[in-house]
């Protein structure tokens, strides 16, 4: 496979950092990272070596000076990195016939237009920052022959505008919590955006092989009143906050009065980002869960909630569990089953409460992350590229390049009883027992998880089976064309948390009783 050679330049910063979490999500990038000391823009001769050296096909330039007020007293400097440190990447770009990747902003015009601003818009800006961006997409037009210019507006995200100190919403927050009495500007609108979804758009815009001009933000546009109060509310805080007049808060730089953004082109924008709450059943994992991992991936991740199931452990999990809920609730949360009922009932009872939620997807993992849980989002992406798919396994395929730690005896176990396994469905199946699957969310999913399972063991097996027998007499496509298994980049067996060979004698019988109950009916 031909892999795409990507250089983000300004790669640490609250853009640039996402960027590069999005794009190595996709095998067919490989992502090169440049911060300012590894380039710097501003001069020329070396950033002619350092991206001929790369020669990579696309760079994506997100370095910039972006504290307004200060352009105002350093326009040479706000200039030198905004415009001819953009010249200097466009013309190595052209040097390599790279594609040059350029991040603007909604400063560009100037806020009289009373509506939110399109691409074919004339740019006016009313400040040094501004001025420099428009300079900056000139020059990138003018010295670049293939060049994509994108204005986004507002950011925030996890990793906070380096060049300002933070954002918007961790100062809202931190100041809220702290008991101080907000006073947030009510005259200015604009169009937040996420950093995580400007990432996640601009990668699948670059798909598109799209140039010229794009606008990408966040549906919508609000005040910064507005913006702090619903910060405040999605963060369960009692902060008062007063709506103030921009002539209250003077500053060096004017800003637009209303700079919100929209694209004018059908088949570009961002897209809401897709939602997907992930069961996880645990029974007596105090000591092997893994909470660090939870959190750091949560961190990082958009969309993805976790919904713990303590299926009657009889150590400390609920209160371990518990108290990963109320560190972020939005999330975490737990259903606790009284009684160990096993995993299969474990795994019903979160699909059942976690669509409750409204999720796209709902999935199950297992506790011990034997798949690592930076495999979510490929399922994710791979679910929303393929609408006709219902449901996506994780499937522990040996090849070359991935790195698959079974041990022998279970592997050739494993072969065993999937061979079976695809006898009794009718479906040739590689694998369908690793404990990673996601299903879309569709009127059909209280069908596969509304009665209890047969199966104590093999639920998954049985599961197929239910999508099978739910299309039967309908005008549906059969099952093996809306399940796709999913070969995994990683897998690790996991000592102490897999089933036994006794466990295999009893999956025998339960595949015979899957057989006789969805299949033997209708042969007879």
């Amino acid at each position: 496979m031909n892999r795409q050679r990507i250089v983000v330049l300004g790669s640490t910063g609250q853009l640039g950092t996402d960027l590069v979490e999005v794009l190595r999500l996709d095998d067919k990038y490989e992502t090169l990272t440049l911060t300012h000391a590894d380039c710097d823009c501003t001069n020329a001769d070396e950033v002619v070596k350092v991206v001929c050296n790369l020669h990579p096909n696309m760079v994506i330039n997100c370095a910039a000076y972006v504290r307004v007020d200060d352009c105002e007293d350093r326009a040479r400097e706000a200039f030198a990195v905004n415009a001819i440190g953009a010249l200097n990447v466009a013309r190595a770009c052209a040097a390599v016939e790279a594609l040059c990747v350029y991040i603007s902003t909604d400063y560009v015009f100037d806020g009289s237009k009373g509506s939110p601003y399109v691409e074919s818009d004339p740019t006016r800006p009313i400040n040094v920052y501004g001025a420099s961006k428009v300079a900056g997409e000139h020059l990138v037009q003018q010295a670049a022959p293939h060049s994509l210019i994108v204005r986004t507006s507002s950011l925030f995200g996890k990793t906070g505008a380096r060049g300002k100190g933070g954002n918007f919403v961790e100062t809202i927050v931190a100041k809220a919590k702290a008991g101080e009495t907000l006073r947030v500007v009510d005259d200015m609108t604009m169009s937040p955006t996420y950093a995580r979804d400007a990432a996640t758009a601009l990668v699948e815009l670059i798909k598109t092989k799209a140039d010229g001009i794009v606008h990408l933000t966040n549906d919508g546009a609000c005040t910064w009143y507005e913006l702090a109060k619903q910060i405040v509310d999605i963060m369960g805080l009692h902060a008062a906050i007063d709506p103030v007049s921009s002539k209250e808060y003077p500053t060096r730089a004017r800003r637009p009065e209303n700079s919100a953004l929209r694209s004018e082109h059908a088949a570009v924008g961002l897209r809401s980002m897709a939602s997907a709450a992930i069961v996880v059943p645990c029974y007596n994992e105090q000591k092997r869960l893994d909470v660090a991992s939870f959190r750091d991936f949560s961190d990082r991740s958009h969309g993805i909630t976790f919904l713990f199931v303590d299926d009657g452990s009889t150590d400390e999990t609920l209160q371990l569990l518990q108290s990963l809920q109320a560190a972020d609730p939005t999330k975490f949360s737990v259903l606790s089953v009284p009684q160990n009922q096993g995993k299969a009932e474990a795994v019903r009872q979160g699909v059942l409460a976690a669509v409750g939620s409204q999720p796209d997807y709902v999935g199950f993992w297992d506790a011990d992350l034997a798949t690592p849980l930076r495999a979510i989002p490929k399922f994710v992406d791979l679910a929303e590229r393929r609408p006709d798919l219902e449901l996506i396994m994780g499937s522990r395929v040996k090849l070359l390049g991935r790195k698959i730690e079974r041990r022998r005896s279970r592997h050739y176990l494993g072969r065993v009883f999937a061979t079976a396994a695809s006898m009794i469905l009718g479906l040739e199946v590689y694998d369908t027992q690793c404990g990673a699957k996601l299903f879309r969310v569709t009127p059909f999913i209280g069908a596969l998880f509304r009665k209890p399972f047969l199966s104590r063991w093999i639920f998954d097996v049985e599961i197929i089976a239910r999508m099978i027998q739910a299309r039967r007499g309908k005008n549906l496509p059969q099952a093996h064309r809306v399940i796709y298994e999913f070969p995994l980049m990683e897998w690790r067996d996991v000592q102490g948390s897999k089933l036994g060979y006794r466990d295999f004698v009893r999956a025998t019988w339960e595949l015979y009783r899957i057989h006789k109950h969805y299949f033997r009916k209708r042969e007879q």
